[in-house]
C-alpha cells in the first residue's frame, strides 16, 4: 500500500489533534472531576465518583497518549495496514477494559 506524503500528513494531523483532545478530556475528568463528561454518567447510579473518574480520566489519557504516539510513528514507520490494525485492537481493547471496569463503580439498587 503506498501512501502520498500529502495523505500522511493529514493522518498525523488528524491523530495528534485527537491524541491531544483525548488527553484534555481525559485531565479534566481525572484531575478536575468533572463528571458530566463521562458519557452516560448519573450521580444516583454512581458508588464512587471519585474512582469512576480517576479510573476513566485516566484511561482517556492514555487513549490518548497511544494515539498521539501512533501519529508520530505514522511519520517515521510505513505505516500499513499491521500498523493500523494495531492501533485499532489497542484502542478497542482500552476502551473495553475502561467498559468492564467501570461498572464496579455501579450503586447498588
Amino acid at each position: 500500500m503506498t501512501v502520498a506524503l500529502g495523505e500522511t500528513t493529514i493522518v498525523v494531523a488528524v491523530l495528534m489533534l485527537t491524541g491531544l483532545g483525548l488527553c484534555y478530556l481525559g485531565y479534566r475528568i481525572r484531575y478536575l472531576k468533572d463528571y458530566h463528561l463521562i458519557a452516560g454518567y448519573r450521580s444516583e447510579e454512581v458508588a464512587d465518583a471519585d474512582s469512576l473518574a480517576r479510573l476513566v480520566g485516566g484511561g482517556t489519557i492514555v487513549i490518548g497518549l497511544v494515539t498521539l504516539l501512533y501519529g508520530a510513528g505514522a511519520i517515521v514507520l510505513r505505516a500499513g495496514d499491521t500498523y493500523w490494525l494495531s492501533y485499532t485492537v489497542l484502542v478497542l481493547v482500552s476502551a473495553g477494559y475502561l467498559s468492564v471496569q467501570s461498572r464496579q463503580y455501579a450503586a447498588e439498587t
